[in-house]
């Protein structure tokens, strides 16, 4: 019953090309999101179907391509690695998992609100529900690296410097990616 009602909103097929992914896939994307100064091919590949219809190479074929598996294993690894700090401090409860993930979704659905929201005021009409989650999601890895960083290497310099370049580079990573949408 339910997987007949959720294929009802979100088509199987529009999903599942967002997890064709592989192990090389995710090192390359990894490496595209905290260094992206080196890419120097932001466009997205088309391909065309059967039907001659354009559309974009899935992620496997094409690095430039958003995914969901990405995003998703950043959100995971945020939340761990946060109740992981919180445990080396010795305040580790197992209902902390479940406040975190409220909290942590409930800033991930607010962004892509506010993304939307964005999108509606300055007339964005060609863009898919799935690439706006990706995208908003990618932020996941620079911010779980940082606080990597904190605790393992700690010092406010080295934070500060840490914070400057993840920041930057998650930027400009997003402006070359979302060029062909805005």
């Amino acid at each position: 019953y339910a997987q007949q009602n959720v294929s009802n909103y979100i088509p199987k097929e529009d999903i599942k090309k967002y997890f064709q992914i592989n192990n090389s896939y995710v090192f390359k994307k990894l490496m595209l999101l905290l260094f992206p100064f080196r890419n120097k091919q932001w466009a997205r590949l088309p391909m065309t179907t059967s039907e001659n219809k354009q559309v974009y190479s899935s992620p496997i074929e094409d690095i430039n391509a958003p995914d969901l598996y990405i995003p998703l294993m950043g959100f995971i690894t945020f939340i761990l690695i946060r109740s992981i700090v919180i445990g080396v401090e010795g305040e580790f409860d197992p209902q902390i998992l479940s406040l975190l993930f409220s909290k942590d979704i409930a800033i991930y659905i607010l962004d892509v609100v506010i993304l939307w929201f964005g999108f509606f005021v300055f007339n964005v009409q060609d863009y898919k529900y799935f690439d706006i989650l990706s995208y908003t999601g990618y932020k996941f890895v620079p911010i779980s690296v940082l606080v990597l960083i904190k605790e393992i290497l700690g010092g406010r310099f080295i934070f500060y410097l840490s914070f400057i370049y993840l920041l930057i580079s998650y930027g400009f990573f997003l402006i070359r990616s979302m060029r062909s949408i805005v």
